[in-house]
């Protein structure tokens, strides 16, 4: 069981928390933790620290240290061109796979990550390659959603943005540009971002002019919202 940063204070084991920044092997060694995430307990215990010293919120630093360790260009290839824009003020990475002969226009899907409304960005290692196994799979074009974060946003800050990039996805001279079937556009998301999905789901089919042909099966708030693209 991981040491909390609230037990190390109901304990006064501060000492432990003075170790983790001056000498972290030692204080590892007092923190049980699985060997397969001891890199992620280790950046989440010394961003609780940092919290506690208020020389900034933990989830500003912890996500400084997912983008400076974790996060990838848009480096494209002969199978997917990956590129970056912005639709409507919101960041994006679009996956686009080479035009086939016999398909003019592509299926689409908008993805949106989880992360708890406040980790995780869709640059990571986790969610570019992701989308772009998803792109080549079902030579769809992908436009993963690189929504605000808390803290520096609340909610429900993160739905505007998501719903933002949709809308602006879904004008048809966008969907011209991309080679996109206006008939063929789902919209999925894992954790909080399949909780995003639904939501954006839900206001833009009875807003736009062409109907989102998917089928969406959202389990719970930890589970994946599932996306099915139908012709």
């Amino acid at each position: 069981m991981v040491l909390s940063f609230q037990r190390c204070l109901s304990r006064g084991k501060i000492r432990i928390l003075l170790q983790t920044c001056l000498d972290p092997p030692n204080a590892c060694d007092l923190i049980p933790y699985d060997n397969r995430e001891s890199l992620w307990t280790h950046n989440h215990f010394l961003c609780h620290l940092i919290h506690y010293l208020r020389l900034s919120h933990h989830l500003i630093v912890l996500n400084y240290v997912i983008g400076t360790f974790d996060k990838l260009k848009s480096v494209s290839s002969e199978r997917i061109s990956i590129t970056d824009a912005v639709f409507d003020g919101v960041e994006v990475r679009v996956f686009e796979p080479p035009a086939k002969q016999d398909e003019t226009l592509k299926r689409s899907v908008v993805y949106i990550h989880g992360g708890g409304w406040a980790l995780a960005s869709a640059r990571t290692s986790l969610y570019n390659n992701l989308c772009r196994i998803m792109a080549e799979s079902l030579n769809a074009v992908v436009v993963s959603v690189e929504y605000r974060l808390v803290p520096e946003v609340c909610f429900p800050e993160q739905f505007h943005d998501a719903l933002r990039a949709t809308r602006h996805f879904l004008h048809p001279d966008v969907l011209a540009e991309y080679s996109v079937d206006p008939s063929r556009v789902a919209i999925s998301g894992d954790s909080a971002g399949g909780n995003l999905a639904a939501a954006v789901c839900q206001q833009v089919t009875g807003s736009v002019s062409h109907t989102l042909t998917a089928a969406l099966a959202a389990q719970r708030l930890t589970g994946r919202l599932c996306c099915i693209i139908t012709r």
